[in-house]
């Protein structure tokens, strides 16, 4: 069974031959380095192969010509640096991580002072039609948006704390701000529908530790009812998958993330969430993408805790469909390659069906 095709079976929550393999970003830095090394191999692709990723291609919008020319997106000696949205950042001791140093609208009284980047198909959804028509017919093409959602977009263009004010303060200029958002996304995601995505994802972060960073109530206020019209309207468009992502427990809203028409819901942190509760009372209804965690097994347990979790997390949450296995967020440094490797090579193994549940 090629990856297209496997992926599209779990999706639509039935069993293909094994769990589908998900990756969203490969390893980063030495440990992709490492990995490539390890299996002699010089490219990307060759990689998501050896692993068996079954999720690989991403297509997103290029910034502007006019933006890219500019060069604020490289960080100067000091490490600062800018994204299109005018956005500063910088660089942190490691070079690795970055700090907002300002946000655009963090001093604006109205939200029509500020302007949003263009979005033009002629000129740049060129390299994501490519990619898309060279891998369409053996993978999912994932078509990713280019801000972080809405509560979180909303943070890093007006300021954490301001923002978190205005909901309560400044009902018309949080409104206002969330209404620019989302046609911002749905002018993105309608051009990356066109360019050839079967998937459109986002991120927009809502989870902590142990509760949500914004109450249930306030989401349902602000950020439900602009995700739903996002979703409806892309869903017009064609008959696409929603990829929703966000850190931390969020159990309280996954009912509405369905009910408002989210495929697959990533990345499941295993340490904050209740997975068997939420395959049990959600399985059939949204695909479970991720779920191994990074912040125990992978960066510290050993080869063999990392075999028995991918088990664990395949014969409890896999039966019936509906899951794409894999890391719980992006495989940084601190993860070894052995098991980076183990959790692959286990998931194929040990990712046959027919799965029954535990």
């Amino acid at each position: 069974m090629i990856p297209r095709e496997r992926v599209l079976r779990a999706l639509n929550h039935e069993e293909p031959d094994r769990v589908p393999i998900g990756i969203y970003e490969l390893p980063i830095g030495k440990a992709r380095d490492s990995l490539k090394k390890h299996f002699g191999v010089n490219e990307d692709i060759e990689l998501w192969e050896k692993l068996g990723i079954d999720f690989p291609y991403q297509i997103r919008r290029k910034p502007s010509k006019k933006f890219i020319e500019s060069g604020r997106w490289k960080p100067d000696a000091n490490g600062f640096y800018e994204d299109e949205f005018g956005v500063k950042y910088r660089l942190g001791i490691t070079k690795r991580y970055w700090h907002w140093y300002s946000h655009p609208l963090q001093d604006k009284e109205n939200v029509d002072e500020y302007e949003f980047p263009e979005v033009d198909y002629e000129t740049q959804f060129n390299e994501a039609e490519e990619i898309a028509r060279k891998h369409r017919d053996k993978y999912i093409i994932f078509g990713w948006l280019s801000l972080w959602g809405f509560f979180n977009a909303a943070q890093v263009l007006r300021g954490w704390k301001k923002f978190i004010r205005d909901m309560y303060t400044n009902r018309n200029f949080a409104n206002a701000l969330l209404d620019k958002l989302l046609k911002f996304n749905i002018d993105e995601g309608l051009c990356l529908i066109e360019a050839g995505a079967d998937i459109i994802g986002w991120g927009d972060d809502i989870g902590m530790q142990n509760q949500m960073i914004i109450s249930p109530s306030l989401w349902r206020e602000y950020i439900k009812p602009r995700m739903k019209k996002l979703i409806e309207t892309l869903k017009r468009r064609r008959d696409i998958y929603i990829f929703y992502h966000s850190d931390g427990y969020i159990e309280p809203v996954i009912p509405d993330l369905i009910e408002i028409g989210v495929d697959i819901l990533d990345p499941l942190q295993p340490e904050v969430n209740n997975l068997i509760k939420i395959k049990e009372e959600y399985g059939d209804k949204v695909t479970l993408f991720g779920s191994i965690s990074l912040q125990k097994t992978l960066p510290y347990g050993t080869v063999s805790d990392v075999v028995n979790e991918v088990r664990e997390r395949i014969s409890t949450m896999a039966y019936g469909g509906g899951m794409i296995i894999g890391a719980s967020h992006v495989i940084e440094d601190n993860v070894p390659i052995e098991n980076i490797i183990a959790l692959y090579e286990a998931a194929k193994k040990y990712g046959r069906y027919p799965i029954r549940p535990e």
